[in-house]
């Protein structure tokens, strides 16, 4: 687990699956000291899973049956390298999977792989996990992305959906999750039908390619300069989840600003 956002993830994914009855293990190395992730460490501890700060030999060896990749989500850039030990976290993770014949650890990465930037897919880690579970929608780097896609999360308001064009996967009943295959989307493809009458899979990766050149778009005017001035930028035009992921950053800027206030009192 990380120190920000995707490693809480990560740190509520093993007590639940501690609960579930699967004998957890986190690796934490740098423990967060906002009171939430705190919170969260108490949790793990109540229901007893061992948290350590470095991988143990046997996950290195690939011995373990799965790895949740909590550290690095949709936040990371990637300037100047993977600070460590993450960097070396990632390696063993690497080493850990094995040759591809299925003897050794799965990696499941959460919402984004780490070391991979959001929009565009592994910065040359070489890092490519075998499930990839993409919290609410995918992100534009799934698109890189070649083993088991699952999608999850029915948490997102209409509204916000509507504002942003984010096509929501249609769940069956009251599942929370479902998995994207090249299948369904082949398949989707080779139909001659509608734009209306066209599947969810389909459709989705329309509205990525549409997000992609909007994304392009946005950095080609940010830069440009008219008559010695810059453009003017739309930002109804910006990717909601960009817009998403600044708001992440500001609101761990303001507890961290609260947490030192509060130790100064």
């Amino acid at each position: 687990c990380g120190p920000g956002n995707n490693g809480g993830d990560g740190l509520v994914a093993a007590r639940h699956l501690t609960l579930f009855g699967y004998d957890c293990t986190v690796v934490y190395p740098k423990q967060s000291k906002q009171q939430h992730f705190v919170n969260l460490v108490k949790q793990m501890e109540d229901v007893g899973v061992t948290i350590l700060e470095e991988m143990p030999p046997e996950a290195k060896e690939g011995n373990y049956v799965a790895i949740v990749d909590a550290i690095f989500g949709f936040s990371f850039k990637g300037e100047g390298g993977i600070r460590e030990p993450f960097g070396t976290i990632i390696t063993d993770m690497i080493a850990s999977q094995g040759k591809g014949d299925g003897s050794g650890t799965s990696i499941i990465s959460v919402d984004v792989p780490s070391g991979w930037d959001v929009n565009g897919g592994d910065g040359g880690t070489g890092f490519m996990p075998d499930v990839l579970i993409s919290l609410t929608s995918p992100k534009l780097s799934s698109k890189k992305f070649t083993g088991r896609h699952f999608v999850g999360g029915r948490f997102l308001p209409p509204a916000i959906a509507e504002k942003y064009g984010v096509s929501m996967p249609p769940y069956e009943g009251v599942q929370q999750v479902m998995e994207i295959t090249q299948e369904m989307v082949q398949k989707r493809q080779g139909e001659e039908k509608e734009t209306s009458d066209r599947g969810w899979e389909e459709e989705y990766y329309a509205y990525l390619a549409e997000k992609e050149a909007k994304i392009a778009a946005k950095e080609e005017t940010d830069v440009k300069e008219t008559d010695g001035e810059k453009a003017v930028h739309d930002d109804s035009a910006e990717d909601w989840a960009v817009q998403y992921q600044e708001y992440c950053i500001e609101k761990e800027r303001a507890l961290d600003e609260a947490e030192k206030k509060k130790k100064k009192k």
